[in-house]
Parts: structure tokens; C-alpha cells; sequence
């Protein structure tokens, strides 16, 4: 009796062993979505910008977060208002507008940023934006798919790059950039578990990678077709009406 007991004891435990190995898969890309989070980082910023870019995140859609203006040792708290942006962004702007050589702090439950305000506007340096593409070439890159929650697949790949004149590079985090393929709206991500802000590409900032899937199975994204493309890559200042206006590139992919 007692080595039937235990031999059945054996065969649960074998059948635990073997629906755990069955549901790995899923149980492996288990993501907890990020809360709320600044898209600006802390920095200078130009003397046109009206405010900082808020991440609702996926359960946060009223941020907590209050501001202040720093002066020495010195803060005096500033009241703010909420844009919507869409996409799940928010422009923080004080009431009063920031003017060259204040310092603000913006303070959330998680996280603080520290901004200071330059003489220099951003948003004439814009029209001189110029979209460049560089076919790479076949290699291999780490898409998001699947249970698994990535993989890597083999591609043909094109670097787009937004050139702006060096003195814009220090406000490019004041921005945000959309890529678009043909049209539509370009995101992809290397893994399910890193999650897209709108604005930013998974590349560095004014930097995406555009590509074609040589075979394999279906990923989470975008993905172009062999063939001809047209690839724009343009940035906006939260709040105003700055945009570039960089006309888009062409780029020819192939997985031949």
C-alpha cells in the first residue's frame, strides 16, 4: 500500500513538472506595465519651451506630480496645469512662464527632474532638419514576439537619423519624434517588456531603425515589405507650434 501511495505521489509530481514546463512559455513574459514616468529628462532646456512631458503610463492618469522653482537653496512651489497631448502624454507647464536662467524642479512619487531654462529658442533650428537614411544591410535584430516575449530574426535594416544643427543637440529631449513609414506610423520595440513611449523610438533620440523581416514567425510591431519605401523621421516642441518639416527619404529593403 505504502508503494502505491508513494508511486502515485511520483506520477503527480511528474504531471506538475511536465504543466509547468507547458506553461513556461507564457509564464516567461510576464511584464508589469511601467506607472507613470517623465519623458523629459533633467537638463537645459530652450527658451521657447513651455513645460515638461509627462508618461500616463497605463494606470496613472492623474500624475502626481508638483513643481517648484529653485533659486540657491531657495524653492517656491509653482502651480502647474496639465495639457493633453494624446498618446498618453501630458504637458506639465507652470501657470507662469519659464524664462531664461530660472531652474525648475518637477517632483513625482518616483522621481525628481531638474531643468534649467537657456537664452537659446529651439524652434527656428527645426526647418534646418534634414531626414537621412543609410541602408545597413542584412543582420540579425531583437524584435518583440510572442510568448517569449523576444527574438531575434533576420532583417535588412536602415538607420534613419534626424540631422539638427549642433546647437539643438542639447534640447533633443525636449522633443518628440514620430517615424513614419509610407505614411503610417512606424513603433517597434525589442521585447514585449520595454515599453514604447510615444515620441521615442527604442533607438537613440533623433534615431530609429527601419526593416524588413526575413522570415520567421509574427513579431509585435512594425514590420515594411521588401521594396520601395519613403521614411520621415520629424520632431515637435510640446506646446507650441515648432515642428520640423524635413521632407522624407527613400529606401529600397530586401531579404534577397
Amino acid at each position: 500500500m505504502r508503494r502505491s501511495f508513494l508511486s502515485l505521489l511520483a506520477s503527480f509530481a511528474t504531471l506538475a513538472l511536465a504543466s509547468s514546463a507547458l506553461v513556461q512559455p507564457a509564464l516567461a513574459c510576464s511584464c508589469v506595465p511601467p506607472a507613470g514616468r517623465f519623458v523629459t529628462q533633467s537638463g537645459a532646456l530652450p527658451s521657447d519651451a513651455v513645460g515638461v512631458v509627462w508618461s500616463t503610463g497605463y494606470n496613472d492618469k492623474q500624475p502626481s506630480v508638483h513643481a517648484d522653482k529653485i533659486d540657491g537653496a531657495k524653492a517656491t512651489p509653482v502651480a502647474i496645469t496639465t495639457q493633453d497631448l494624446g498618446h498618453e502624454l501630458l504637458l506639465l507647464r507652470p501657470t507662469r512662464p519659464m524664462k531664461p536662467g530660472e531652474h525648475y524642479r518637477f517632483t513625482s512619487d518616483a522621481a525628481t527632474i531638474d531643468v534649467t531654462i537657456d537664452a537659446l529658442a529651439l524652434g527656428p533650428l527645426l526647418a534646418d532638419a534634414k531626414v537621412v537614411v543609410t541602408k545597413t544591410g542584412r543582420a540579425p535584430l531583437r524584435i518583440a514576439a510572442g510568448a517569449s516575449c523576444s527574438d531575434t530574426f533576420d532583417t535588412d535594416q536602415a538607420k534613419v537619423l534626424l540631422a539638427l544643427p549642433d546647437a539643438a543637440k542639447p534640447y533633443l529631449h525636449a522633443l518628440l519624434f514620430e517615424t513614419t513609414v509610407d505614411g503610417a506610423p512606424w513603433s517597434t520595440r525589442p521585447s514585449i517588456c520595454q515599453f514604447p513611449v510615444f515620441g521615442r523610438s527604442a533607438q537613440a533620440l533623433a534615431e530609429d531603425i527601419v526593416f524588413s523581416k526575413c522570415g520567421g514567425r509574427n513579431v509585435v510591431g512594425s514590420v515594411a515589405s521588401d521594396g520601395p519605401h519613403q521614411v520621415a523621421l520629424q520632431a515637435s516642441l510640446p506646446g507650441t507650434t515648432f515642428a520640423t518639416k524635413a521632407a522624407s527619404a527613400p529606401l529600397v529593403l530586401s531579404c534577397q
